[in-house]
């Protein structure tokens, strides 16, 4: 049936199986989600075919470059990343076995020491 210029019909998603009106001619899912979804699909069915065409040797060379690519981890301590001054402080406080309000005062304290 044509409606306004254009096509227009039920057809069935084909990723869900779910019925939908279409309009026009390119539409082949019933939302933007389940389109979305098709077009990942479609991607990853793209990129294993075109992994098949390759051959034995180029696969080998494609593995030891990923292999190579891959950083290796440093064991050992990490310096913990904060969000602002604050937790930082608040973090050092619990080290020392403080509250961050004492902590913050003691630091005060010294700090008006050394300058007077």
């Amino acid at each position: 049936m044509i409606k306004n210029g254009r096509k227009s019909g039920w057809a069935v998603c084909s990723v869900c199986g779910k019925e939908f009106e279409i309009v026009g001619n390119r539409k082949k899912c019933c939302s933007k989600a389940c389109g979305e979804e098709r077009s990942r699909r479609q991607c990853c069915e793209r990129g294993k075919a075109r992994y098949r065409a390759l051959s034995p040797e180029q696969k080998k060379e494609l593995a030891m470059k990923r292999k190579q690519a891959k950083p290796k981890k440093v064991k050992g301590a990490k310096e913990p990343k904060y969000r602002s001054e604050l937790v930082r402080v608040a973090a050092e406080a619990k080290q020392h076995g403080m509250s961050y309000g004492e902590y913050v005062a003691k630091s005060e304290r010294r700090r008006d020491g050394e300058n007077d």
